[in-house]
């Protein structure tokens, strides 16, 4: 037994002192336990809490440094898939922070606004993500002016890494007041010990024992959490090395004083040589002041991102310089101001945006300026040509038949005459005037400061003399030409988009005079313009009108002199534009899409009819229709065609239908299926204009055609024009030896007539036999004339 005990015993046996040290025992007894309790609070508070809060706030600093490098890296992203998986995953992140943040606010010992502050962060930077996504999103899917989306992609991204270093900033600012705390209370704790050391040493060694004890847990339990502690810097130091950028740390006269792996691999130096080295060291030397903008700086700056928007660079130990984003923050470490510096080698980056400029200002191909720079340097030149009142033109330069040729000899040597297309331009024009292309065959000249009509008319030529020269693709030899139209400015426009209509009016011009051509604007062309759209707006509706009707032009058998069928052509009976041929308005309807409706009810009609005077003549007629090339873009033509036949119980012979090269042009496999189908059916197809297109005879062999039509131009110089004599004769010839049938079509003579017997032609149609009549004079015909000799 101890002295102290003993003396605590004797003090008992003492009767009169017996209730005071009863007393003054249960006193101290209530005094030491509540000592202890105090200790393990304080103990528990001092050490958990910080503890707790530290560790929270090294994860919180990391999850949201992962949502940064997520949000940078979604520049790269390739699709809009990409983008939301990594909106998700940020939204992931966002939720683990506000849950750490949640248990700091519960534990914290220090200033509760810095919390709220931290929550306000959050929520601007919540809305500052949604608009970056939102941009990015809008980049991939094209939406929008280029021009706007990186203005606007600039400002969201500098106003992103401000928001991460103000949270970072605050966050630093909690471990900081947390570690100070724990090493304050640390000493407190001590203190206290001692005294509730020499109270139980004196008065009670129950007391002291149960001290004692609990002096033991605490000790394990401090030793414990300071072990936690010293784990969580290091897992702090990792955290810094495991940034993807270079992260340095400099003291007020911009002395570094810590970096992580990063930098020491992007500068080429180690740590020992870093720890000292001054930070405008890593600056290019044409860079000076260099101390004063240090200085500055840490007095007056916050948090910013450098290099955005500009060249920035920064140079290496072996004295490379490389381009770099810089983001700037202020913070205490040890009660002392640091800049915390964060250095992103962009060389890449800025690489791949120089790329992507490119490729959106320059066509791929030929690496000619797109319509989008070439409209754009034309706005300028209006600008220029306004201040110094002068003039410019612009050329709209279209391949004539390059479609035909591209189909012919493929995709590759059609690439190769547009490449060498653009390299024979850009030969001819003046470096300080522009060529592009607009896409497809369609070429563009900007002329600067024309000075006559004369000048342009040079050049003009020179280009179309330098386009027909032939043009070698493998063992061929291709001829092309050109149409081209031109305006001026400001005589024929004074905007962009009146420049252009004035100089594809021009050019539509010039093809239609016989192509390889040029034509300067005339402001009729507007006025043929404003008649096609005129004439339009009067198409809309016409066939609720009734404004349609078919006329029928009779087909005479050469060798039996009857008639054996008719071609069904549609008119258009409109108040405003009666003059309006089929010529003119077809090519409308066709543009418009209306054909489709106006074909079907030309089929409707003359499948009708036809039935009619089936049941009339008691012998089998047929009905040619024309189909339009916009007509077979529909999927259901063929399925059309057969719910018509049905509707009048025909058989397939009963219908031939014509159809142009243009049909055959698009060389698709649902075209090819869709053909197939109509001779499967017993429906005749007759290829009309026959010896006029670029390559009919090619056709002949990959499409179901049974039958042709020739051309006008052809019959009206028979036994005229030898060439055309031996043409035609050869047509019939090779059509007979593969069972085709012919038509001459345009037979306004008995001489032609008698002609074509002699060559064994099948079957005449033209004004000398019958011009195209309604249906009510056909009854007639038949009756009266179908076995009269012709």
């Amino acid at each position: 037994m101890s002295s102290v005990t003993k003396r605590i015993v004797g003090l008992m046996s003492i009767s009169r002192f017996y209730v005071s040290s009863a007393i003054l025992t249960l006193i101290l007894w209530t005094v030491s336990f509540q000592q202890i309790g105090n200790i393990f609070i304080d103990t528990n508070r001092l050490y958990q809490h910080p503890y707790k809060v530290s560790n929270a706030s090294l994860k919180i600093q990391y999850q949201v440094q992962t949502m940064h490098q997520i949000m940078n890296d979604i520049k790269y992203a390739k699709n809009s898939e990409q983008i939301k998986v990594a909106f998700s995953l940020v939204n992931k992140h966002e939720s683990e922070v506000l849950s750490k943040l949640s248990l700091i606010s519960q534990r914290y010992l220090g200033k509760k606004e810095v919390i709220d502050n931290i929550y306000q962060l959050l929520l601007n930077w919540r809305v500052i993500r949604q608009d970056f996504f939102d941009v990015h999103l809008q980049n991939i899917k094209n939406v929008g002016t280029n021009k706007f989306k990186l203005i606007k992609l600039t400002y969201i991204e500098q106003k992103n890494n401000q928001q991460v270093a103000e949270i970072q900033s605050h966050i630093i600012t909690i471990v900081e007041f947390a570690n100070d705390k724990a090493k304050f209370f640390s000493e407190s704790t001590k203190s206290n010990f001692s005294i509730v050391e020499k109270i139980g040493f004196i008065f009670l060694f129950f007391l002291l024992s149960m001290q004692l004890l609990l002096f033991k847990m605490f000790k394990a339990n401090s030793i414990k959490e300071k072990n936690n502690v010293l784990k969580a810097l290091q897992w702090s130091n990792q955290l810094l090395d495991s940034s993807p950028d270079a992260m340095i740390i400099a003291d007020q006269s911009g002395n570094i004083t810590q970096v992580n792996i990063t930098a020491e691999k992007l500068f080429g130096y180690d740590k020992t040589e870093f720890i000292g080295l001054n930070i405008s060291e890593l600056m290019p030397k044409k860079f000076i002041n260099h101390q004063d903008k240090i200085r500055n700086f840490f007095e007056h700056s916050s948090s910013r991102v450098m290099g955005e928007g500009k060249d920035l660079f920064a140079v290496k130990k072996s004295g490379q310089e490389f381009q770099v984003e810089i983001s700037l923050n202020l913070a205490k470490l040890n009660n002392k101001r640091v800049a915390i510096t964060s250095i992103r080698d962009v060389t890449k980056q800025k690489r791949i945006e120089s790329k992507v400029l490119h490729q959106a200002n320059y066509d791929f191909l030929t690496q000619l300026p797109n319509r989008l720079l070439s409209l754009d340097r034309l706005s300028m030149s209006i600008e220029h040509a306004k201040r110094n009142s002068s003039q410019l033109a612009i050329m709209s330069i279209d391949l004539d038949d390059f479609k035909k040729v591209n189909d012919i000899f493929g995709h590759q040597a059609g690439d190769r005459i547009l490449i060498s297309t653009a390299t024979r331009l850009k030969n001819i024009i003046r470096a300080e005037d522009t060529v592009g292309r607009f896409g497809g065959d369609e070429f563009f000249v900007l002329i600067n400061s024309c000075s006559s009509q004369d000048s342009l008319k040079k050049i003009a030529n020179n280009i179309l003399a330098e386009l027909k020269k032939p043009l070698s693709i493998g063992q061929q030899k291709i001829l092309l030409s050109a149409s081209i139209g031109i305006s001026v400015y400001p005589a024929d426009g004074d905007t962009v988009e009146d420049l252009l209509v004035s100089a594809d009016l021009s050019m539509y011009h010039s093809k239609k005079i016989g192509k390889n051509s040029f034509t300067f604007f005339e402001n009729s062309m507007r006025d043929i313009l404003n008649r096609q759209s005129s004439i339009e707006a009067a198409l809309k509706g016409s066939l609720e009108r009734d404004e349609f009707y078919v006329v029928y032009q009779p087909k005479y058998e050469i060798c039996s002199n009857t008639i054996i069928g008719f071609e069904a052509l549609v008119r258009w009976n409109n108040a405003e534009f009666k003059d309006t041929g089929p010529d003119e308005f077809i090519s409308i309807l066709e543009q418009t899409g209306l054909i489709n409706e106006v074909g079907m009810f030309v089929l409707d009609n003359a499948l009708k009819m036809i039935k009619k005077w089936q049941s009339l003549v008691q012998r089998p007629l047929q009905i040619a229709v024309n189909i339009s090339p916009v007509q077979f873009n529909d999927r259901g033509l063929f399925q059309q065609i057969q719910q018509k036949l049905a509707k009048y119980k025909l058989t397939g012979h009963a219908l031939e239908i014509e159809i142009t090269e243009g049909v055959l042009l698009e060389g698709t496999k649902e075209l090819k299926n869709t053909l197939n189908d109509i001779r499967k059916a017993n429906i005749g197809i007759a290829l009309d204009d026959f010896g006029t297109g670029y390559a009919s005879l090619s056709y002949i062999k990959d499409y179901p055609i049974n039958s042709i039509k020739i051309d006008r131009s052809f019959i009206e110089e028979i036994n005229k024009n030898k060439t055309h004599t031996t043409l035609v004769k050869a047509m019939i010839t090779l059509a007979h030896s593969l069972d085709f049938h012919v038509t001459a079509e345009g037979i306004e003579c008995k001489e032609q007539l008698e002609y074509l017997k002699e060559l064994k032609c099948d079957i005449a149609q033209g004004y000398y036999l019958s011009r195209p009549i309604t249906a009510d004079k056909v009854i007639d015909l038949l009756l009266v004339k179908s076995n009269k000799a012709i």
